[in-house]
């Protein structure tokens, strides 16, 4: 009988299902209910434009998305993956502040913003392909403590498509505020 019990536990323990194999990724999109593993953050300062607020962009991206530097530069981005982008505007000069950034279609450039914000599935770089959703509406939570970062997102896209976020670790800062004041800075990654 033991022997029955055994050879029943082996033969079927591998058909099992892992509850794991069903959570959503720790740092991820969500659309539609779809999530999309990300596994890297950029930070990209801005500085201050016309507004009050300083600008940081925060660009998350899946596995398969590989940027590319020249002197110390984003040039570009290749591969295929997810990601999704907000054009953040705080209070602080030096860095992206702790708080709770609330989508503003009038893009004001007040602390405490985003005026754009993008996600994209599937996209190939090679042909600049995949399906787009702008974001127009929303909250992203930005909590920082020493160098790591978390970030949260919740809110909706084109056509009222449910889309979060998470993600949380050390970013990729780049700095471009005086860059920017002087125009040195060519190109922006945008979808």
């Amino acid at each position: 009988m033991l022997l029955m019990l055994l050879l029943a536990v082996v033969v079927l323990a591998p058909g099992c299902k892992d509850d794991d194999d069903d959570k959503t990724p720790s740092y991820h999109m969500t659309i539609a209910g779809k999530s999309y593993e990300m596994s890297q953050a950029v930070l990209e300062n801005y500085g201050q434009f016309s507004g009050t607020g300083f600008n940081f962009d925060l660009l998350l991206l899946s596995p398969g998305l590989v940027l590319h530097e020249v002197n110390g530069e984003i040039d570009s981005i290749s591969g295929i993956g997810h990601a999704i982008s907000f054009e953040i505007f705080t209070a602080t000069e030096e860095m992206l502040s702790s708080g709770v950034y609330t989508y503003d279609a009038n893009g004001t450039e007040n602390p405490g913003t985003f005026d754009e914000g993008s996600a994209i599935v599937d996209f190939d770089t090679a042909i600049e392909d995949g399906t787009y959703y702008e974001i127009n509406s929303g909250k992203l939570t930005v909590e920082k403590s020493g160098n790591t970062y978390t970030f949260s997102f919740d809110g909706t896209a084109t056509n009222n498509v449910k889309v979060t976020a998470y993600y949380k670790g050390v970013p990729k800062i780049y700095d471009y505020s005086d860059d920017w004041k002087s125009a040195k800075v060519s190109r922006r990654i945008y979808w």
